[in-house]
């Protein structure tokens, strides 16, 4: 129980960071590289699908870490990782990416965070509360919470050459979009564009078990 809270409680703050960040214009620039870092990870046709959804060229794109700065996080606590850590939650996670209306900006957020659970990956794979799509066996979709529709995570096996031999297995990397911003709610949506994000950090991080990630949801998600 402690260990399914500790999960919950990190998620919820991850959002709530997402939706504090100080935005900053896309046509303009910001100074963490907001908009792009939402390009690069998002991909040209998920910044077209948000521009059209919110019917709005004036929006704010903010990142609190580029890919590189989430990188030497993320490859940072997979190395840390150690059988003592197992069960005990997750770790830091990076606000790659939030989009709010410049206009409107309490009308909504949607973000995208990366970090890794030292929950394990069975752990996911096994639950049977977070709404788990098997992708493949080192690739699971979640929508974690039945009371949010917003919210979809992305659980990926990826393994730091460095790391201890268990580390695939006991600290997966999580991908977390909150969208509160778009009136979009098909998931294969927004799993699609969350698979994107999931391609360029897999890559990134240079996961040597080299986990297919695939463009498209399964077939199942509906």
């Amino acid at each position: 129980m402690r260990r399914i809270k500790s999960v919950v409680v990190l998620a919820l703050l991850v959002a709530v960071a997402g939706c504090t960040s100080e935005p900053g214009s896309k046509a303009g620039g910001s100074p963490s590289g907001g908009p792009r870092t939402c390009e690069q990870l998002l991909g040209d046709a998920a910044v077209a699908w948000v521009e059209g959804q919110t019917a709005s060229k004036s929006l704010r794109w903010r990142s609190q870490k580029s890919v590189d700065e989430a990188r030497t996080l993320v490859q940072g606590n997979l190395r840390a990782w150690s059988p003592e850590k197992s069960g005990w939650g997750s770790t830091d996670f990076a606000t790659m990416c939030s989009v709010r209306k410049q206009q409107e900006p309490d009308a909504g957020v949607l973000s995208l965070s990366y970090g890794s659970s030292y929950a394990g990956f069975d752990f996911y794979q096994k639950s049977d509360e977070r709404g788990i799509v098997p992708v493949n066996d080192d690739v699971l979709l979640s929508r974690p919470y039945s009371w949010d529709p917003t919210a979809y995570w992305v659980i990926i096996r990826c393994r730091m050459a460095d790391a201890p031999a268990e580390q695939a297995d006991r600290a997966p990397v999580i991908g977390m979009l909150t969208d509160g911003l778009t009136r979009d709610r098909d998931p294969r949506v927004h799993f699609a564009h969350l698979l994107h994000s999931a391609q360029v950090m897999v890559k990134a991080l240079g996961c040597t078990n080299a986990p297919a990630v695939p463009d498209q949801p399964p077939a199942s998600v509906a």
